[in-house]
């Protein structure tokens, strides 16, 4: 976590790679969201977080697929085409499976306007990798 001082000057840097502010983790729902003594709520927080993040100008947000659509909308995100990366893809019913609880299939994400999608334990875990990376992919070609 760093505030407007460090993103500025990290954005400022010569031959800086791409710089990718995070959000808010994917494991955390509304009740740790509450329990970690945060205010309002976990989408009010993503949203502050991004547009501080867009104001200083990085160059990416890193969200749940929940929250792409909202950051879409506001002018300040969607408006100077920060890219949405968005975690915690899961497939059909895993999606309310595990410590993942902004969690979402890929379609959804791609429907919400994510323009990059993370992919972890859905391959990695899968019993033939190859076969959980191509039915994502064809998932994706579908939207």
């Amino acid at each position: 976590a760093c505030g407007r001082p460090v993103l500025e000057r990290i954005v400022s840097m010569e031959h800086r790679p791409l710089i990718w502010g995070i959000s808010m983790l994917t494991s955390i729902d509304e009740q740790v969201y509450q329990e970690l003594g945060l205010q309002k709520t976990i989408i009010d927080q993503v949203v502050r977080l991004a547009e501080l993040g867009a104001s200083c100008g990085v160059d990416g947000i890193v969200c749940s697929p929940n929250e792409v659509a909202v950051l879409k909308k506001r002018a300040i995100v969607g408006g100077r085409g920060i890219t949405l990366i968005t975690p915690g893809i899961r497939m059909g019913t895993a999606v309310e499976r595990d410590d993942q609880k902004r969690a979402a299939t890929p379609s959804f994400a791609r429907q919400q306007g994510a323009d990059f999608i993370v992919v972890g334990r859905p391959v990695l875990e899968a019993p033939v990798p190859a076969r959980a990376a191509a039915m994502i992919n064809n998932e994706l070609r579908a939207v």
